[in-house]
């Protein structure tokens, strides 16, 4: 299903042009999956009883690590506006 996913609706990768990149989702999705083969994917899924709890914890280490890359990323920035304050 990723894969069907990614071929027609693949992250759109925008350069901010400061050395960041700001990954998106089109606006709209039409990937041409098989309902069929949907459910099945989505059954297999569902039977997984551990599944929601990894999931969660993954959601939880990325939203840390978002965090912390704009925690970054404004130092970056107070920096840069430093170094060009003093000429450097």
């Amino acid at each position: 299903m990723q894969q069907a996913i990614r071929a027609k609706c693949d992250e759109i990768i925008t350069d901010l042009g400061n050395g960041l990149m700001f990954p998106r989702l089109p606006a709209r999705c039409l990937p041409g999956i098989d309902p069929t083969a949907a459910a099945a994917a989505a059954a297999q899924i569902r039977a997984e009883p551990a599944l929601a709890n990894d999931l969660t914890r993954t959601i939880i280490a990325l939203d840390t690590r978002i965090f912390n890359f704009g925690k970054l990323e404004t130092n970056a920035r107070e920096v840069r506006q430093y170094m060009e304050r003093i000429g450097g």
